[in-house]
């Protein structure tokens, strides 16, 4: 597993928001909008990872939704105070836990496996909800293409794809609603030829596309850029806004 899926810097904040369920699904849900429902599709590090509980409340206020946190990684995250789970000046890091067989993990957790539980979440919203959007990073990324894909009838009404592990060209050809990308400039799974590919075939597909490039940052920028360095701070700042406006720009 890439280093960049497994490190990161700890944001400052406490959470609003509060746990419940969507469906069979432990849910953090924040924001109380009636007609408007977000789907975060989490990366390697969780539900609970602190960071992206701060970026649901951001969104929430933001964009005026519901948004929904759920977890996708059957009772497993990455627990703040664990042995492995090094903190040191507010960078953190997971690869060195001895209690995770990462091979097995990820084939266990693969975006085709946890799937059904992904769209049984998004049908649950769209049966509530007048709009429903999402956001995926890092894993959530990956299941994003899927969930986006024409054989889900419309579940989303639009989806933001960040820093995703690399796409095969059949999910990238099955997109069939409004789709942006947020592509770092140094990422091992969204490679120069992942990027390529999406901006040369999802034109193709008579879809709105938007495809915003960050240069000079890394893969997991999004959910764990080093706010103490000027060019991550602003980089981040930039994608939380291009993630608000795909939303308020989708919602009729």
């Amino acid at each position: 597993m890439n280093e960049c899926c497994t490190t990161g810097f700890r944001w400052n904040g406490t959470p609003t928001g509060h746990e419940d369920k969507i469906g069979d699904q432990p849910a953090y849900i924040a924001g109380d909008n009636n007609k408007r429902a977000i789907l975060m599709l989490h990366d390697v590090f969780g539900w609970t990872w602190n960071n992206t509980r701060l970026l649901a409340d951001h969104y929430a206020k933001e964009v005026g939704a519901t948004v929904y946190l759920p977890d996708f990684f059957g009772g497993w995250t990455a627990k703040e105070g664990d042995a492995w789970m090094k903190l040191e000046n507010g960078k953190v890091s997971m690869e060195t836990n001895p209690d995770v067989d990462w091979p097995a993990f990820f084939a266990k957790n693969a975006p085709e496996v946890r799937l059904p539980e992904v769209v049984a979440c998004a049908r649950t919203l769209r049966e509530k909800y007048d709009f429903v959007g999402a956001v995926g990073f890092c894993w959530g990324g990956s299941v994003g293409f899927k969930l986006a894909g024409k054989e889900q009838n419309g579940l989303l009404d639009c989806i933001t794809i960040a820093h995703p592990g690399t796409p095969s060209e059949e999910d990238v050809r099955g997109l069939s609603i409004p789709t942006q990308i947020i592509a770092p400039e140094h990422d091992p799974t969204f490679t120069p030829e992942a990027k390529e590919m999406c901006n040369r075939i999802i034109p193709t597909l008579g879809i709105e596309y938007v495809y915003n490039y960050f240069p000079g940052v890394v893969h997991g920028f999004c959910t764990k850029s080093d706010l103490g360095t000027e060019q991550e701070k602003k980089s981040l700042e930039r994608a939380k806004a291009a993630v608000e406006y795909w939303f308020l720009a989708h919602m009729g």
